[in-house]
């Protein structure tokens, strides 16, 4: 992947912060627990306006469980993407913004399994419903390449 040298004011223009996208020199990692999401805190990332959350005290409900069971990653080398017009597009994997290279990265949750248990979903009466779980798709706002040039879409 080449690294494409982007105008500062392109990050200036348009709101393109989005919980979901990152664009740090270092891949981020996720929370102690596995479930909530930590950008990275120095000037290695972009999106220093977004504030992680804060740690709250564990929950104490035993026994209760999700519907279905889901995996969440950072992807960092996506390359093509589907936008909200249906149209395939060209991913910026590597942006060089005021010679720093960054890296553009998704947060992606999906289903672990379509049918965490043998009747389907947990929680759904089986003896009435049929029922299994799918990935849904969100669309964010993310650095493309359009012909020559840069350009932010969903």
């Amino acid at each position: 992947a080449t690294n494409v040298f982007v105008d500062p004011k392109l990050f200036q223009k348009r709101r393109f912060q989005s919980p979901r996208v990152l664009f740090s020199t270092q891949p981020p990692p996720l929370s102690r627990d596995g479930q909530g999401v930590e950008f990275l805190d120095s000037t290695d990332s972009l999106n220093r306006n977004i504030r992680t959350k804060r740690a709250t005290h564990p929950v104490h409900n035993r026994g209760e469980y999700s519907v279905c069971d889901s995996v969440s990653v950072w992807v960092a080398n996506k390359t093509t993407a589907t936008d909200i017009k249906g149209k395939e597009v060209t991913v910026m994997v590597d942006v060089n913004l005021n010679n720093n290279a960054y890296k553009q990265y998704f947060f992606e949750t999906k289903c672990r399994d379509p049918k965490p248990v043998s009747s389907g979903c947990r929680g759904i009466d089986a003896r009435h419903w049929n029922s299994y779980c799918t990935t849904t798709h969100t669309f964010v706002k993310a650095l493309t390449m359009e012909g020559q040039q840069a350009a932010w879409r969903f």
